[in-house]
């Protein structure tokens, strides 16, 4: 063999180890643990509601081997084996089933995230504070099983929604107050930090409780009073619109609740806890629910202003 031909072999070698090299991506999860592309997972367990609905709208539905009892949704998923409670694993089931890959989130228990990791079970955990988070996470989730031009379809899907929501929302120069949660004597509210201040936000309101030193304050309605909140968005289930507007009614006849500016001019939004308390795909709806109804509000204010 010449020369020319050796130099000629050497390198093609090179060049697809190169273009092999450029095609692997290194993955960063939330716990800042590295994770390579170069074998894409297949069988997969979840941990977690939130990381059911990313994996089934990436479209992995049938590669989920392993779930949380309390994943319902979409609703064939409820097909799948029950591996896990909201911070209990069942290592036994886990290991029986040899996933590939385990989607965790912060909340699951680290010593049975390690323990998985020590039987050669990798785990990959999630922690979606915010919608910006909640978009970095389909992209990082598309990258790592494979995906990635779905994930890019969906990311760029939910961006334009998001767009639209601040053109909507962006006209009105005030914001009004909102709270999230509705109790009788002392609840909890979303304060700083959470995905629900966040949703507020760019839904064009203001969360009342967004400068509280924790992130779920318990709240008394004195406090209520004080922030005065013009909105309240409840997703506590009172069986139905007729069931929340008896509480509401009731709550008007109390002396606190009643002198609270969303209970007087009856602006309560029901909206369904898990489309909303889920870090996961179905978050936009309930921002475009919410900002919505705060456009209702401004357009309604600016008729009694006429």
């Amino acid at each position: 063999m010449n020369n020319l031909m050796k130099n000629a072999i050497v390198f093609c070698a090179l060049s697809i180890v190169s273009v092999h090299a450029e095609s692997v991506k290194v993955i960063v999860d939330d716990l800042g643990r590295e994770f390579s592309t170069e074998v894409t997972p297949r069988k997969l367990v979840s941990l977690a509601p939130s990381n059911t609905e990313l994996l089934c709208i990436l479209g992995l539905n049938s590669q989920i081997i392993g779930r949380t009892k309390y994943c319902n949704f979409p609703k064939e998923i409820e097909s799948v084996e029950v591996v896990a409670g909201f911070n209990t694993l069942d290592i036994e089931k886990i290991t029986a089933l040899n996933p590939d890959l385990v989607i965790a989130i912060r909340g699951n228990n680290m010593d049975s995230l390690r323990g998985l990791e020590r039987l050669k079970i990798p785990f990959f955990s999630l922690d979606i504070k915010n919608i910006d988070e909640l978009l970095a996470a389909i992209e990082r989730l598309g990258d790592l099983l494979g995906v990635a031009d779905r994930a890019d379809s969906i990311v760029a899907n939910y961006s334009n929604r998001l767009k639209s929501i601040r053109r909507k929302v962006g006209g009105y120069s005030d914001r009004p107050s909102v709270m999230w949660g509705l109790g009788d004597n002392t609840f909890y509210t979303a304060g700083p930090n959470t995905m629900i201040s966040d949703v507020i936000r760019l839904a064009g309101g203001v969360n009342v409780a967004r400068s509280t030193e924790g992130s779920w304050p318990q709240v008394s309605v004195e406090t209520v009073l004080m922030w005065s909140p013009e909105i309240i968005i409840t997703t506590q289930d009172e069986g139905d619109k007729a069931g929340l507007a008896k509480k509401v009614e009731r709550l008007r006849k109390d002396p606190v609740w009643g002198k609270i500016p969303a209970i007087m001019n009856n602006k309560i939004l029901y909206i369904e806890a898990d489309l909303l308390l889920r870090p996961g795909p179905r978050l936009i709806k309930a921002l475009e629910l919410i900002s919505d109804f705060i456009v209702a509000y401004h357009s309604e204010k600016t008729v009694k202003q006429q």
